[in-house]
């Protein structure tokens, strides 16, 4: 089986997670799509898993913490589905590309920023005294 096929399945697993409300699984096979693209260098797949990323994390956030009405996560799972097939057709098979400027002009800024990222983070120099945002800031406290 090539890559192209796994990736495909891999769409399908979030496609199933998603119709099962399994949010987070969504984001954490996005998350793997990612790395696996990178490493192989495969930027489509960079590009649409940074998207599904992006998109599940704000989905995880919202369910978590909101009360949420059923039409309304239907609606997204609907949106969700759609759009995997749509993704699904616009893969290369037998050297059939069916994409358009716009989309390829996309994948390749988005490939861009996460080969920045990820090369920043596995061999960067932090800036002098810079550290990342904690993910919990400290609250000073006074005493009386």
């Amino acid at each position: 089986m090539n890559f192209i096929e796994r990736f495909k399945e891999k769409l399908d697993s979030i496609k199933r997670n998603s119709d099962q409300s399994r949010f987070q699984a969504c984001s954490n096979i996005s998350t793997d799509m990612i790395r696996t693209s990178e490493f192989v260098g495969y930027p489509e797949g960079i590009f649409i898993g940074e998207f599904f990323e992006s998109l599940f994390s704000n989905v995880v956030g919202v369910v978590s913490a909101f009360n949420i009405k059923e039409e309304e996560t239907s609606l997204v799972k609907k949106e969700i589905d759609e759009l995997i097939e749509l993704l699904t057709k616009s893969l290369p098979t037998d050297n059939v590309n069916v994409k358009s400027e716009t989309y390829d002009k996309m994948v390749k800024v988005r490939n861009l920023v996460t080969e920045l990222q990820i090369r920043s983070f596995r061999e960067g120099v932090r800036k002098k005294g810079k550290r990342g945002e904690p993910l919990f800031p400290r609250i000073s406290v006074e005493e009386e």
